[in-house]
């Protein structure tokens, strides 16, 4: 699975897999100048949908620290999906 099939829990600050299990903070990393949270879990070995998701025995995922603000940008495209058009106008 893709990163977008995973769901960032904000308030515990950790990424649940679609079997469930909880892919918890790990270490700070950078790339391209850019600050990145790496969250992982040694969990897959034992997973149903191991081979839907990972090859490996553990999943880790990157997260941009101000990736809070393109998931606000996408929830309120979703709720409003005029707003693109309508900035295509203006523009």
């Amino acid at each position: 699975y893709s990163k977008a099939a995973f769901h960032y829990d904000a308030d515990q600050n950790e990424y649940i897999c679609p079997a469930g299990q909880r892919l918890t903070y790990r270490i700070d990393s950078e790339e391209k100048g850019k600050k990145l949270w790496v969250y992982e879990t040694n969990q897959c070995s034992s997973c149903p949908l191991q081979s839907k998701c990972t090859t490996s025995k553990a999943k880790r995922i990157k997260r941009w620290e101000k990736e809070d603000i393109l998931d606000a940008d996408n929830t309120f495209l979703k709720q409003n999906p005029d707003a693109m058009r309508q900035r295509k106008r203006l523009v």
